[in-house]
């Protein structure tokens, strides 16, 4: 009997295997070993990677993506929040075997719903960076673009797969899980949340991972990476079965699902309709935003003293994507592919914004503050980060259509 191990598990974990062999080497080495080994594994990763993209469009959308995010070091900052500030102290001030003390002193004292990802997100960044990291922690961006590389190719290959199953006389299994991988290497968000000492592209490449695994009925694999998800964001949960509803495009799995999500924040929040209502409006705020009425959303620098930030990237970003989903809208009423895509993404997209919400209701209410209507608590410029790749697939779906090969997509 053997053990049969697809081609994604086994380069995936040969990666990452080297990824945490050149962290090990870099206490010893420095900074210039890591950087010139990173870069290498990074493109052999790249080249040997199979899938639905191509090797030309690997290496060059991979090399892009690296060239922009260093452009972008040299003007934004890395640390960006009180979030990075304790990353950066608690991976210095603590050893793994410490984090992991914490951990579970934090555990007994709260519960399991209270872990600090201040203590386990460092845990994570210490399997992979040496030292060198408090000197350098701009070297997050090489954690971030791997990761962020692998998860893109993965969830493709299932995008694909879906496409295939819903839309067999369809040209979209061919041209658009293609514009997705280009989409999500070179989006201006992605890259800005790449250099930045935050957990954020880390918790989604890692939900991606799990929900590949899901698909594929890895169990065991699916297990591992959906607790190291959960240690690194609680609510990854949400996220995965966000992914699954997307990709299994059953209306009564849909319906079924955010009726359970309206029931359970009911409950929770002790019969707060306000809670649902502020999980739409962070539905509608993830696919519009940043505000680009808002005259600071075309900063080029925001310093509040706690948050640094460069919202005029994001919000340019923002109105595109808002522009696209216009000429969406205004294709639906004929293009049956399209409804569904739009269909699934909203009811997918809900379940993520849901949960933000109901995370951020119990942060206002732990500091005394008032709960209401728009109150979102967190920020969800960046929390919409978790409903990225639903809403770039949604967008590329709508790109497509502009192409020639439009007219061979089905008609109502």
């Amino acid at each position: 009997m053997h053990l049969r191990i697809s081609y994604a598990t086994r380069v995936s974990f040969l990666y990452f295997t080297s990824l945490v062999l050149v962290g090990f080497v870099s206490y010893v080495s420095g900074y210039i070993f890591w950087l010139f080994s990173i870069v290498a594994l990074y493109f052999l990763f790249l080249a040997n990677m199979k899938g639905v993209v191509s090797f030309q469009t690997r290496v060059s959308v991979g090399f892009l993506s690296c060239f922009f995010a260093l452009l972008l070091t040299l003007w934004l900052p890395t640390i960006t929040s009180p979030d990075s500030v304790a990353f950066l102290s608690n991976f210095q001030t603590y050893t793994s075997i410490e984090l992991i003390g914490e951990i579970f002193a934090s555990i007994s004292d709260k519960g399991l719903g209270f872990i600090s990802t201040r203590l386990t997100f460092p845990l994570f960044l210490k399997a992979f960076l040496g030292d060198i990291f408090i000197e350098y922690p701009a070297l997050i961006l090489t954690i971030n673009i791997a990761l962020w590389t692998c998860a893109s190719l993965l969830w493709v290959s299932v995008l694909k797969e879906r496409y295939e199953r819903l839309y067999p006389h369809s040209s979209m299994a061919k041209k658009t899980p293609k514009l997705v991988f280009v989409f999500l290497m070179l989006s201006p968000s992605v890259l800005y949340w790449e250099i930045a000492l935050n957990k954020d592209i880390a918790s989604v490449s890692l939900s991606i991972f799990a929900f590949y695994f899901l698909v594929r009925k890895n169990w065991l694999l699916f297990i591992l990476f959906f607790l190291v998800a959960s240690m690194i964001r609680p609510y990854s949960a949400a996220v995965i079965a966000s992914y699954y509803i997307y990709y299994k495009n059953n209306r009564t799995l849909m319906l079924s699902a955010t009726a359970g999500v309206m029931l359970m924040l009911i409950m929770l929040s002790k019969g707060s309709f306000t809670v649902i209502i502020n999980g739409f409006l962070g539905l509608i705020f993830f696919l519009v935003s940043p505000n680009p009425l808002s005259p600071s959303n075309w900063q080029i620098s925001i310093d509040t003293g706690t948050w640094q930030m460069s919202p005029i990237l994001l919000t340019l970003e923002g109105i595109f994507v808002l522009f696209i989903l216009a000429i969406g809208m205004a294709l639906i009423l004929n293009r049956r592919n399209l409804r569904i895509e739009f269909v699934a993404t909203i009811f997918s997209i809900f379940i993520v914004s849901s949960a933000v919400v109901f995370v951020g209701y119990y942060r206002v209410l732990d500091i005394g503050l008032d709960y209401g209507l728009g109150t979102f608590g967190d920020n969800l410029v960046r929390k919409k980060l978790s409903a990225w790749p639903l809403i770039i697939t949604l967008i590329a779906s709508i790109v497509s259509h502009f192409s020639l090969g439009s007219l061979k997509y089905a008609r109502r």
